[in-house]
């Protein structure tokens, strides 16, 4: 990583309505002391020195600011808040949002996602992929067409790192075959608008061919592995992530 702070975004402006929650998912109870928003901040202390973190909140979402505050303050991690912009719809309008915070490197991460295993330097080595290319994705290996049809779809080539091949969000259930893994989080450098928004018209539905990745920065970008991970946007993914921490906590005890 650079001497210079790099940007962290983490979009904090949905609705959750998946759920039915009475507030944000990212501060949902995984277990004692544990929610997908700490899991997150996790992957940023260790880096707090090198980092700084920009929260795009929603609407009463106070809580979640106070949460962030408390877990920061004592690691030196400077905080920033800010709301989406209404014209800049999905997760990447909120990264969008924060435009005026970006810094020459720039990571995003979604607080409702969880690794499922501990992945060494992670955010480390998403930032300094960024010496040789202006964008790459943090995804997992992924072969269940059903979820690959759900989520941001890669097709990655092998190497260390990966690079991409193709990319689609949510593509449609007869296609996902031909992609093989689902991204988890992206970086970019600040010159890198032309890749994020590419990214952003695909979110938002718009339409994104092969051939427009292909022409992109985006085609062969590094893709750094995380290992497998859950988005709890759904109770059954909860419910997995509740039995990994009691898994965890049974073995603990043998």
């Amino acid at each position: 990583m650079t001497s210079q702070r790099s940007t962290v975004v983490l979009p904090c402006a949905g609705a959750g309505t998946r759920l039915g929650l009475p507030f944000g998912k990212e501060l949902l109870p995984l277990g004692p002391g544990s929610t997908p928003l700490d899991e997150t901040l996790a992957l940023l202390l260790p880096h707090a020195t090198a980092l700084r973190l920009v929260m795009v909140l929603g609407p009463g979402r106070e809580a979640t600011a106070r949460h962030v505050i408390a877990r920061t303050a004592a690691a030196g991690l400077p905080v920033a808040f800010t709301t989406q912009r209404p014209e800049l719809a999905e997760c990447t309008g909120a990264v969008l949002s924060a435009q005026p915070w970006f810094a020459e490197r720039n990571i995003v991460l979604l607080p409702d996602q969880v690794l499922r295993f501990p992945v060494a330097d992670l955010i480390g080595r998403a930032l300094d992929a960024l010496d040789d290319a202006p964008f790459c994705f943090l995804a997992a290996r992924e072969n269940d067409p059903a979820r690959i049809s759900r989520d941001g779809a890669l097709l990655t080539t092998g190497g260390a790192p990966a690079r991409l091949a193709d990319y689609a969000e949510h593509p449609p259930l007869a296609d996902a075959g031909r992609f093989n893994a689902t991204w988890f989080g992206f970086a970019f450098r600040h010159d890198a608008s032309e890749a994020l928004s590419l990214v952003h018209r695909a979110v938002t539905g718009g339409p994104v061919t092969t051939a427009d990745v292909a022409a992109s920065p985006l085609a062969g970008c590094p893709v750094i592995e995380t290992g497998p991970y859950l988005d709890l946007g759904t109770w059954p993914a909860v419910r997995a992530r509740w039995t990994d921490h009691t898994e965890k906590e049974q073995e603990a005890l043998l």
